[in-house]
């Protein structure tokens, strides 16, 4: 039988195989070997990954478009030097075949591929790792320089201390110095000489960087952006020494097993959001509040009152649609923080662009209308007036950021909380205190703020109506269950029933008390009749003591309530993740369209379903998602359909 490798010689380019595409061949086939590829080394298995590299490795047999997405995606899976060969092929060949997007993208691997050299930094110098954001997939860096103001931030925290001598690659040590200079006098620590090596590193794929053995780095901000949905970027490089301080986990895909344990080895986990506080204590990893670190970028810019605003006197309304509520009197400024320029940015010219970016509100902003976080939250520790307006009212990243002011007591106490945790960390590892007596250290400080977050983590649910379920029955009278094997619904055993759409929470949450005469009930959520012996197997299904059976998703549960969470007020939001993120540990699937098989027996027994049922209408869950919240991993998988 032929390989994937003779039916994708075959396929692409036909007997001749030794031919490289030439100009003006058509490209059409360029998706199916990249998708291919990407298949196999989604698998993660060895024998796919062999199989993608045998492919890779034949590029007599690969059309010259194919080179240089191939390289990328084996880049970010750990065959860097497969990936240079492909880059080099593709030289070899010139680009002739290749158009001005193809060209640019392939350029842009050139950064991991063939990197220029490194000077080798100070002998005695201590490695202080900062973030910037460009990956080898070129569309997924970031664009916001948002993360740049992050940058600059945690860099202004390092500047603080004004007697270290700072170098690094690329013009970072000048950068790290000027930055100095603009420490607020009041805000300046002493740690005595030290040499400090500020090193690059991508948030997304710090894998591919030249990063020196023992590197500090703290971790913070918005985590993470895939590469081409095959890698995510943690674990980091194993040269880091991470410390997690404003952390947020947006890709909750990226929260596998290696992740959570390498983010148990590095904790407590300080985060940006109690959003991703419940996230990771409910994957078992200790997490705490921190807040933005963006609210100490006020460190390197001087007070509002001392700036020349002579000419602020508009609103500046940043990354938003006009709001139709503003005074007509007063001009309105246009601002756009994200644009897909910023993805070129290194971090020298990112945090530099960050630094005019904020500077220009000082000088010229009488206000900010905003939706973007890292405007909101700089332009307000610099002392300036921000309405925030979230597009999505229950978006879990604003959890515990929202309702600051300048000078707040709220912002005030995140501010200083994250300098002073940066600064006596930073004041250790700057002072030669050993890699145990750091994170030893880090520990004993976090731990009161871990356990504050784990009692807020497992408090009560709020005060729920109680439901009832009277309004049900005639819903459930109308669209009677059928009974298996001939019997009647009432004296019965087992049954079928029909899903409607938009079916509620109460509708199948309830249907134990309301059919008190079935031990098993089968919802369908088609029409269409399920056949006998489906029927007769799910309804003597063995359960193993669960309540429900469904077929299970990949997905995590969690992806679940942030949907569900989207269609909520922030308060009831930010109380429905944080309670189904205590109720049920993190590695709960989400379920699957396709049927549900209900042990009604069982369910009538359990003490906690007059309660789940009430918090399930509560927060306004639909049917499968109640019974997810009701159910957690107590699911028995169903087998797909053959």
């Amino acid at each position: 039988m032929p390989s994937r490798l003779d039916r994708l010689r075959a396929r692409l380019i036909g007997p001749d195989r030794r031919r490289p595409t030439p100009p003006g061949t058509d490209l059409g086939h360029q998706k199916d070997v990249v998708a291919e590829v990407e298949e196999l080394l989604r698998d993660r298995t060895p024998e796919s990954e062999d199989e993608a590299v045998r492919i890779g490795r034949a590029a007599d047999a690969l059309g010259t478009p194919d080179l240089g997405p191939l390289a990328a995606r084996f880049l970010v899976t750990g065959h860097r030097q497969l990936a240079k060969e492909l880059v080099e092929e593709a030289d070899r060949r010139g680009t002739d075949a290749l158009d001005r997007r193809q060209r640019l993208r392939l350029d842009h691997l050139r950064q991991w591929t063939h990197p220029a050299d490194v000077p080798e930094p100070p002998p005695d110098a201590v490695h202080v790792g900062v973030f910037y954001y460009r990956q080898p997939d070129r569309g997924r860096g970031s664009s916001n320089i948002g993360d740049y103001v992050q940058t600059l931030s945690m860099l202004g925290n390092l500047a603080r201390f004004s007697d270290l001598e700072l170098s690094g690659v690329d013009g970072t040590g000048a950068l790290a110095t000027e930055l100095q200079s603009r420490v607020r006098p009041e805000l300046r620590l002493a740690s005595g000489r030290r040499r400090v090596n500020v090193v690059p590193v991508s948030r997304d794929f710090s894998d591919g960087d030249p990063i020196p053995d023992g590197t500090w780095l703290f971790a913070f901000g918005w985590h993470l952006h895939g590469s081409f949905g095959l890698r995510y970027g943690l674990p980091y490089h194993p040269g880091l020494r991470p410390l997690f301080v404003s952390f947020h986990l947006h890709a909750i895909d990226a929260l596998d097993q290696p992740t959570i344990e390498y983010l148990r080895a590095h904790g407590p986990v300080g985060c940006r959001d109690w959003t991703t506080v419940d996230l990771l204590l409910s994957a078992g990893v200790d997490a705490f509040f921190t807040g933005c670190v963006t609210t100490t970028v006020d460190a390197v810019f001087p007070t509002l009152d001392s700036v020349d605003r002579s000419g602020a006197s508009a609103i500046g309304v940043i990354d938003t649609p006009d709001p139709d509520d503003l005074p007509s009197d007063q001009p309105v400024t246009h601002i756009k923080n994200g644009d897909r320029r910023h993805r070129e940015l290194d971090l020298v010219s990112g945090t530099r662009t960050a630094i005019g970016v904020l500077e220009d509100y000082q000088r010229r902003l009488d206000r900010v209308v905003t939706s973007r976080l890292h405007a909101y939250l700089p332009a307000t520790t610099l002392g300036l007036e921000v309405d925030l307006r979230q597009t999505i009212p229950g978006d879990g990243r604003y959890t515990g950021l929202r309702g600051l002011r300048p000078g707040s007591t709220e912002l005030v106490s995140m501010r200083d909380g994250i300098r002073d945790l940066v600064a006596d960390t930073l004041g250790r590892i700057l002072s030669d205190a050993s890699v145990d007596e750091v994170y030893a250290a880090w520990r004993a400080r976090a731990a009161p703020l871990v356990d504050q977050a784990r009692v807020r983590h497992l408090s009560p649910p709020p005060p729920c109506a109680e439901v009832s379920t009277a309004d049900t029955l005639s819903r459930v009278q109308h669209d009677p269950p059928t009974a298996v094997d001939g019997g009647e619904p009432d004296t019965g055993r087992a049954a079928v029933w029909t899903l409607r759409p938009g079916a509620t929470a109460v509708d199948v949450l309830a249907l134990p008390a309301l059919l008190p005469d079935l031990d098993r009930l089968v919802v369908s959520d088609t029409d269409d009749a399920v056949p006998d012996a489906e029927v007769s197997r799910w309804t003597s299904l063995d359960l193993r003591g669960n309540p429900v059976g469904a077929r299970l998703s990949t997905e995590a549960a969690a992806h679940v309530w942030r949907r569900a969470a989207h269609r909520l007020a922030p308060e009831p939001a930010a109380e429905l993740r944080r309670l189904m993120s205590a109720r049920h540990p993190f590695a709960t699937r989400a379920i699957d369209p396709g049927p549900l098989v209900l042990d009604l027996a069982r369910m009538r027994a359990d003490p906690d379903l007059p309660d789940c049922l009430a918090l399930a209408a509560h927060f306004s869950l639909d049917a499968r998602d109640a019974v997810l919240a009701y159910a957690g991993p107590r699911v028995t998988p169903l087998e797909q359909p053959t």
